[in-house]
């Protein structure tokens, strides 16, 4: 039956990351709460990870949301530890970011 729900559930929310509560006891997949799941990280501890992400060469620019989870923290603590690591949003779409020294400052017409 767990089995059963698990991928109903999977296929409703499309992905393998499922938490059904069976009998008031969690079920949960492989994957689910990957990145920090249940742990708070120091504010030294979260802009350290903001910069590794904003550092990674396969992205210019980072979704706030994304950035969020990794640290586990809402959207405003995040943007104040983005701006104190030297980010800024994207031009074109505010609710991205990239570090200052990878994507250069804005520029005002």
């Amino acid at each position: 039956m767990i089995e059963s729900l698990k991928q109903f559930f999977a296929a409703l929310i499309g992905g393998n990351t499922v938490e059904v509560i069976v009998g008031l006891k969690p079920v949960i997949t492989e994957d689910a709460g990957k990145a920090n799941a249940g742990v708070q990280l120091t504010a030294d501890q979260a802009k350290a990870r903001l910069v590794e992400l904003l550092s990674n060469p396969k992205y210019r620019f980072r979704s706030v949301g994304t950035l969020s989870k990794a640290i586990g923290a809402d959207r405003w603590k995040t943007e104040e530890y983005l701006a104190e690591i030297g980010s800024r949003p994207s031009r074109r779409n505010p609710n991205l970011f990239g570090l200052t020294s990878r994507v250069g400052q804005r520029q005002f017409a």
